[in-house]
């Protein structure tokens, strides 16, 4: 707080703030001044926290925002908007995704899932790299399972297997 004190526009030190609150995530959001709250760190470091107090809805909203104000491309933050698409399908039991009845809506967001996930894998050159974040393509695959890509969704299963072959 002594930081943005003297910087009220650190972005950094809005981030930091924001992931070790114990704040409620609207309270978070007043105290992030709205020309920072564009800003792709601070977004995900919002989108973040929802994530992980299990708000997917609130999650993907800011994590889009991050996408979309993310000059740098950042594959974490495309990789992380991508995961929580794909889980808020998967990980809810009234999903018709679950059940096999796409409509336009899920459709376009697996589709995008694919997207991002992709693109934030093709991000990462060095296989170490992308090793540790192999559940981009696992989550791939899952995704063009879903869309009857088959031939796609073993792409990224042989790339997954590929760059880490230990992992369960």
């Amino acid at each position: 707080e002594i930081v943005l004190q003297r910087n009220p526009t650190n972005f950094q030190a809005y981030s930091v703030l924001i992931q070790s609150s114990d704040e409620p995530l609207d309270v978070l959001i007043e105290t992030v001044p709205k020309h920072c709250r564009t800003n792709s760190e601070v977004a995900l470091a919002l989108g973040f926290v929802a994530r992980r107090r299990g708000d997917s809805q609130t999650a993907r909203e800011w994590l889009q925002i991050a996408v979309d104000n993310d000059a740098d491309n950042h594959p974490d933050i495309k990789g992380t908007l991508g995961e929580t698409i794909l889980h808020s399908y998967t990980g809810n039991p009234l999903s018709p995704v679950r059940i096999e009845q796409l409509d336009d809506g899920s459709r376009s967001d697996l589709q995008y899932v694919v997207e991002l996930l992709g693109n934030a894998c093709d991000a990462l050159r060095d296989d170490d790299a992308l090793r540790l974040r192999v559940t981009w393509l696992l989550n791939a695959a899952i995704a063009c399972r879903l869309l009857g890509n088959d031939d796609t969704a073993d792409h990224y299963l042989s790339r997954a297997q590929q760059v880490a072959p230990d992992h369960p």
